[in-house]
């Protein structure tokens, strides 16, 4: 008979219901790693690589041909990666988007031959459009990071690369008179009025409200995990949110459908709402939505932990946006009280 197979520390084989044998590594209580067949020439390195903790790439051991030296390829091998794996769903599809403009005038160019310079041109070129000049370079510096860990390239062409300045208040945060009138155009029981009151009470973005269904709700509890960030976020909905879900036409899985009963992707869900209030006379996005719910919050004192498990975020500078913003007006209103009440007491001291 054969002898047993004798696997290195850590490693476990397992069946699938299929009967397939798999291999992980797993260390104590620690996650899973998939690991290759033990016969393979790949098993070791990736072994190896979870067994010390350092990311394995396909590119750990490398052909001794010569590849291909074309920006086009340098991509395609990102983009079978694990670090580009481990993006964030919207992140990938963002950069997809940049990488096919570039590509577009520079897939044959020689990875290899890029500098410093060429970033900075790129960057020039992009002046007027601050945003989409962020965006390269964001995209840039991600792509030449892991080329340069994976030895691709000796020297990292964005190294040095300042980000470019770009002053702007984003999207523009609803006021109570927004909402006023857009209330006031979509009675009780529309879909865009479920959808303002719905973005409202929750802070929800459009990738994550599209999706918001029955299946997210325990009672008048609702939790979903944000499709951006992946933390997540749980509310309680208010007695009038709930009437209003029973009152308003939802879908089977999704609370917003289109006019086909359909459910409806971010980018769709972010036009129709302009559309709804476009058509109620207000030219902002539901975005503004979600900065008039912070801000509502940030008024009535909210602190910027609370603020951060409302919206789903990570960093105390994305709270103390809205936080500052409120203490700046409770203070400015306290000093002019305090003036005030110097200059004009209410029951001054007779004159002696």
């Amino acid at each position: 008979m054969p002898s047993k197979l004798k696997l290195p520390p850590y490693v476990l084989k397992e069946r699938t219901r299929h009967g397939k044998l798999m291999y992980y590594f797993r260390r104590g209580k620690g996650a899973r790693t998939r690991l290759p067949y033990p016969h393979e020439p790949t098993f070791m390195p990736q072994y190896l690589a979870a067994l010390t903790g350092t990311p394995f790439e396909q590119s750990y051991i490398k052909s001794t041909k010569k590849e291909p030296t074309t920006f086009r390829w340098l991509i395609g091998q990102y983009q079978k990666s694990a670090h580009w794996l481990g993006l964030a769903f919207n992140s990938r599809k963002s950069f997809e988007l940049h990488f096919e403009h570039i590509l577009q005038k520079s897939g044959d160019f020689d990875y290899r031959q890029i500098t410093s310079k060429h970033i900075r041109l790129g960057l020039e070129t992009r002046k007027t459009t601050p945003a989409s000049a962020i965006l390269f370079l964001a995209t840039m510096r991600i792509l030449f990071k892991w080329a340069f860990q994976q030895e691709y390239i000796k020297v990292n062409p964005c190294l040095g690369i300042e980000r470019p300045k770009h002053k702007t208040d984003g999207f523009k945060p609803w006021t109570i008179e927004d909402m006023k009138k857009f209330k006031s155009y979509w009675k009780e029981g529309s879909q865009a009025h479920l959808a303002f009151e719905f973005l409202l009470y929750t802070g929800l973005r459009c990738s994550d409200a599209c999706r918001a269904g029955k299946q997210h709700l325990k009672d008048n509890i609702f939790s979903i995990k944000t499709q951006k960030v992946g933390t997540v976020i749980t509310v309680e909905l208010p007695e009038h949110l709930m009437s209003l879900l029973e009152i308003t036409p939802t879908g089977d899985t999704t609370f917003f459908i289109n006019r086909d009963k359909q459910s409806m992707n971010a980018d769709q869900f972010t036009r129709w709402f302009i559309l709804k209030a476009m058509k109620a006379g207000i030219n902002k996005s539901a975005h503004g939505v979600r900065k008039l719910s912070a801000t509502i919050l940030a008024e009535e004192g909210a602190t910027a932990h609370e603020l951060m498990a409302t919206y789903g975020w990570k960093t105390f500078s994305q709270a103390e946006t809205y936080t500052k913003g409120a203490d700046r007006i409770r203070l400015g209103i306290k000093s002019s009280r305090l003036i005030s009440s110097v200059l004009n007491p209410k029951n001054p001291e007779p004159d002696k």
